[in-house]
């Protein structure tokens, strides 16, 4: 594996493919940071996949997903 390989934009999408259909391996990647991910985008979506595992969704699609990023945003323009 190269460097440039870890910051290839469908690297980082297979991640997020992954979690989609298997929200729980999140809990085995505690070295894996939502700064980790080099589009910024991907990263927002890394977040929130594992912020809605963590509150035992157990079926992540685009509205639960868009939801929490509508909520995130919400909720960083108050603080």
């Amino acid at each position: 594996m190269r460097a440039e390989d870890i910051t290839r934009i469908d690297s980082e999408a297979g991640v997020i493919a992954s979690l989609v259909y298997h929200p729980e391996f999140s809990f085995y990647s505690e070295n894996l940071l939502p700064n980790h991910f080099f589009n910024k985008e991907n990263r927002y979506i890394y977040a929130a996949i594992c912020n809605l595992a963590q509150r035992g969704v157990q079926h992540i699609d685009p509205y639960s997903v868009f939801g929490k990023l509508k909520v995130q945003k919400k909720g960083s323009k108050s603080a």
